[in-house]
């Protein structure tokens, strides 16, 4: 992936390099780089804790969405390798019709023009609407059921939230998930393996504990 890419050249050439955790520390290790490595945290996760304390209770937020919590499902799909791959997203919206909750789709525009000229129709639960702000996705994936998408920062979102999450074979290197039982599972939609969400779709947990609830 070119995002993989970009990481391991700049990390060769840079004289320091801050990590936001000591795994990522370790993984710098088994390439070879341990100097100038310095943890300092998440400034992703700072900000995620700092927003969602902020529109914890601003449940305006989910009524302008037409959702209630926990009883749907929130979906993202921007990637050029899906959203360009008409076979692949034509998979991934056959797995979303196939779900039993209503699944909420902020749509790229790109996304919105393939499935216009391709004929590409979206099942009743299947509801899209525009772009989110970051106050309003950070409030809608809180009080999600689950999250589906192929965003490396709404992987990592979703898992820091509780909100469990599937990840398709087809998110690419950006943002692989954190460890936590029950979190997240790995689905495809390579050859229509897409419908996997149907049976796996996790439960909300508890990051912290890894406990499903």
């Amino acid at each position: 992936m070119p995002e993989e890419i970009n990481r391991v050249l700049t990390n060769r050439v840079s004289t320091l390099c801050c990590c936001p955790s000591n795994v990522a520390r370790l993984n710098l290790a088994a390439e070879g780089i341990t100097n100038g490595v310095q943890i300092v945290g998440d400034v992703m996760l700072d900000a995620l804790t700092d927003t969602a304390e902020r529109v914890r209770n601003e449940a305006w937020r989910l009524d302008a969405l037409g959702v209630r919590p926990h009883e749907y499902v929130l979906a993202t799909v921007h990637r050029a390798a899906n959203t360009d791959n008409t076979s692949r997203l034509r998979a991934i919206v056959s797995a979303f019709g196939a779900l039993s909750e209503v699944v909420r789709w902020p749509m790229h525009p790109r996304t919105r023009q393939v499935l216009t000229r391709e004929s590409i129709a979206l099942t009743a639960n299947v509801q899209i609407c525009d772009r989110l702000g970051y106050l309003d996705v950070v409030c809608a994936l809180s009080h999600a059921r689950a999250a589906v998408t192929d965003s490396g920062g709404l992987q990592k979102e979703a898992y820091w939230l509780g909100t469990g999450g599937l990840w398709g074979d087809w998110c690419g290197e950006a943002g692989r998930p954190r460890d936590g039982v029950g979190a997240r599972r790995l689905i495809g939609s390579r050859n229509g393996n897409s419908d996997s969400m149907c049976t796996h779709l996790p439960r909300r947990f508890c990051p912290r504990r890894g406990a499903a609830k």
